[in-house]
């Protein structure tokens, strides 16, 4: 009898044990609030010039994470072109130029991720650029750069245009949105952030 009772209370421990447990793995789970969707920011930086509007281009575009610039060329503030025939002059001047616009994102030349210099004369730039760009980057430049010669360029006299692609400071941000299907309760609400806003004006004309 003393055996029978033994058994049958082993048998209702191990059931509340059992039971118990998976109690706890469910509760372990939070219900799930559907799929995680991307905010993409996108942030641009335009200077009011006449040939913006006209062409259709900004002068930088923030999002997913990068930057990317448009062509900056030998322009000085007033938009004339400066060091008509000089490969190292409007090299100077076109960096100058794209570094005043990374300022507009917080920004600096060793943000630089990727360029692309186009000239019309491979000679010219082959001369110039490497001293150029050290003084630039650094004694060891880690840009990854492509050189591509052409026939002419939009800026009258302009030997060279260089386009770039930065990393950006601000990150894009991740929340989770319910879809249609989703008919289960969501417990608490998804988490917010201000979308990054950019500072009109500064910069350097195209």
């Amino acid at each position: 009898m003393k055996d029978e009772m033994l058994l049958r209370w082993l048998g209702l421990l191990c059931i509340a044990i059992v039971t118990g447990g998976c109690a706890d793995q469910s509760r372990s789970h939070p219900m799930r609030e559907g799929p995680m969707a991307a905010v993409i920011l996108k942030d641009t930086k335009s200077l009011g010039l006449p040939w913006e509007n006209q062409f259709g281009l900004v002068q930088a575009t923030r999002a997913a994470g990068m930057v990317f610039l448009s062509g900056q060329s030998s322009l000085d503030e007033k938009g004339a072109l400066t060091g008509k025939g000089d490969m190292e002059a409007q090299l100077h001047q076109t960096y100058a130029n794209i570094g005043k616009v990374l300022q507009q994102f917080t920004l600096t030349m060793s943000d630089v991720l990727e360029e692309t210099i186009y000239v019309t004369d491979m000679q010219a730039i082959l001369t110039a650029g490497p001293k150029v760009r050290r003084e630039v980057y650094g004694e060891h430049p880690a840009v990854a750069t492509t050189l591509v010669q052409v026939q002419r360029l939009p800026v009258a006299d302009a030997i060279v245009e260089i386009r770039v692609v930065a990393k950006a400071q601000q990150l894009e941000l991740l929340r989770p949105v319910s879809t249609p299907s989703d008919e289960s309760p969501r417990r608490g609400s998804g988490g917010g952030g201000g979308r990054g806003r950019g500072r009109m004006g500064g910069g350097v004309p195209y």
